[in-house]
């Protein structure tokens, strides 16, 4: 940066070299702009959720590139630059006030969002580009306060020149590296993320595999069984959305350490009851019929219904209590079975009537339901 010359020096103070100096700089800040609001336009028509790749947040504040590639080239004076830098600030200002993180979610793209774009960008983002142009500018001239004027084609004049699109050729491969750096060191960061939150997640006793939550089963056709676990270690199972590798270096790392130490004794793993066992409990009479509320199940674990409490969402749910918390569990309609099996002594099973089954384990845990298929559509 420290070849860039001060505005009014001049490399030839021909019209000819003023009027080509004048068409570079605007074809810049033009084509600079388009390519910034076609860029922007993915974080515009963002919905907010799930999060869009890194690579198209980053470009929005990447403005400042035309400005400062422009600079280098541009030999006319400062007043006639500026009033092409306050309408390129505007104008990018524009496209970056719809390109920031949404506040609320999801974001629609429509004529109010367009006004509220105008809006914002006249009272925010216009002023602050400018000023950040402003601040710009004068560093740009601080950097090339050394640089002598040089008259066409002297040899002070050519050595300007060529000073000129070297500082220029290094910006622009710069410009068009850096966002790449910048996401790749973000996605890394994910990763990182990940790995940490697995370890501390593993201390706490709270680790979870991230995947789709369902697991969906079958018994004869007869059965539909949905589980909220990963069947061959216990631990509870939490949606994967697009978040950048943070879920796939949590999941690597949970699995490096079950591999290292094995299956963690905190996991419910030894205490589920297979698919099949499940079934059965249909047609278990060892569960209870619960006719009143609160039901003690066992020290420090009973059921509730809805009418008994004042944090129910409906007047029809039961929920099973525990030392831990609270997990809820579905409505009332028909009679209500619940208890333990001695095979399973730490698993709770609450029957809906002979229709559905809902399992969970001691702690409040919810594990899974089961459901009987209707004949007709099995």
């Amino acid at each position: 940066m420290s070849a860039l010359p001060d505005t009014p020096q001049v490399v030839d103070s021909t019209p000819t070299s003023t009027a080509v100096s004048e068409q570079a700089t605007d074809a810049i800040l033009l084509a600079g702009g388009f390519l910034y609001a076609v860029l922007c336009l993915p974080a515009i028509n963002e919905r907010g959720y799930p999060p869009i790749d890194p690579l198209w947040h980053i470009f929005p504040f990447f403005w400042v590139m035309p400005l400062v590639l422009s600079r280098v080239l541009d030999t006319r004076s400062k007043e006639a630059r500026w009033r092409a830098v306050c309408m390129y600030a505007f104008a990018t200002g524009f496209f970056a006030s719809g390109a920031m993180v949404p506040t609320i979610v999801p974001k629609q793209v429509d004529f109010k969002m367009v006004v509220a774009m105008a809006v914002t960008t006249l009272l925010f983002f216009g002023p602050v580009h400018v000023a950040i142009a402003f601040l710009l500018e004068k560093f740009t001239q601080f950097c090339g306060r050394g640089s002598q004027p040089g008259q066409a084609g002297d040899a002070t004049g050519l050595a300007v020149s060529r000073r000129r699109w070297a500082v220029f050729s290094l910006l622009l491969v710069v410009t068009v590296i850096a966002p790449f750096g910048i996401r790749r060191q973000l996605l890394a960061e994910q990763r990182h993320r990940g790995r940490t939150r697995a370890d501390d997640d593993w201390i706490n006793q709270r680790a979870v595999v991230y995947r789709e939550p369902l697991q969906t089963e079958f018994v004869d056709e007869k059965v539909m069984i949905d589980w909220y676990y990963d069947r061959p270690t216990g631990l509870k199972l939490r949606a994967k959305m697009i978040d950048h590798g943070f879920a796939d270096a949590y999941n690597q790392r949970i699995a490096e350490l079950i591999a290292e130490k094995g299956v963690p004794d905190w996991s419910p793993a030894k205490a589920l009851i297979s698919k099949e066992e499940l079934a059965k409990v249909f047609d278990s009479d060892k569960l209870p019929e619960i006719r009143t509320f609160p039901w003690r199940l066992s020290p420090g674990v009973e059921l509730v219904h809805a009418n008994t409490v004042d944090w129910a969402r409906g007047d029809k749910e039961i929920w099973i209590r525990t030392k831990s918390g609270r997990s809820g569990s579905a409505d009332t309609t028909g009679p209500i079975f619940a208890g333990r099996i001695g095979r399973y002594p730490k698993l709770i099973f609450i029957r809906h009537g002979n229709q559905t089954l809902d399992v969970f384990h001691e702690n409040g845990e919810f594990l899974g339901g089961a459901a009987k298929i209707p004949e007709r559509e099995r």
